[in-house]
């Protein structure tokens, strides 16, 4: 929420060319993330490519900090109420959430991320993550495979998701999937 804030501020009173896949264009990813405080590579395909930024685009379009329409992005009408309730919060983070995870889903398995999440969350909340090495992800990796088992889903889809967490450190891992 932190940095979708910081890219609705960036974008402030003005707007910004998106492309047709309603992300910036490769010209302002630069500027983007620096106004969120993550490098960019030099060469990319699309802002997409950048998940470190990327999340947070997605959550900013979904609280509606930001508003994508007829080719451009402005500030929304969330950054003028900046901040909201509690409620209002958590349901923008939810928004947000959902929003990120339908983004990295995989089109043949939409829930992949959602249960990788649900699986991080779940472990996070048994007796807090433990500190030994490799105990906090191989506390997600049980949980997924559980969750997998108990609904009838492939394990694959959801593991492959995962797979980019893998090299995380326990504190890495918590970071990078509790801000999403």
């Amino acid at each position: 929420m932190r940095q979708a804030l910081a890219l609705a501020r960036w974008i402030g009173a003005g707007r910004r060319q998106v492309t047709a896949r309603k992300v910036l264009r490769k010209a302002d990813v630069p500027a983007a993330g620096a106004a969120i405080g993550i490098a960019v590579p030099a060469s990319l395909r699309t802002m997409a490519d950048v998940p470190s930024l990327h999340r947070p685009w997605r959550v900013a379009v979904a609280t509606g900090l930001l508003s994508v329409s007829g080719g451009w992005v402005t500030s929304g009408a969330a950054l003028e109420s900046w901040p909201p309730g509690d409620e209002d919060l958590l349901d923008g983070w939810l928004a947000g959430l959902t929003a990120v995870c339908a983004a990295e889903s995989y089109p043949q398995d939409e829930d992949s991320v959602r249960l990788l999440v649900l699986a991080m969350l779940t472990a996070l909340t048994a007796n807090g993550p433990a500190r030994r090495p490799g105990g906090l992800w191989e506390r997600v990796h049980t949980t997924l495979h559980a969750l997998c088992e108990a609904h009838g889903l492939e394990f694959w889809g959801p593991l492959h998701a995962a797979s980019r967490y893998w090299e995380a450190d326990d504190d890495q891992l918590s970071v990078s999937l509790t801000d999403l």
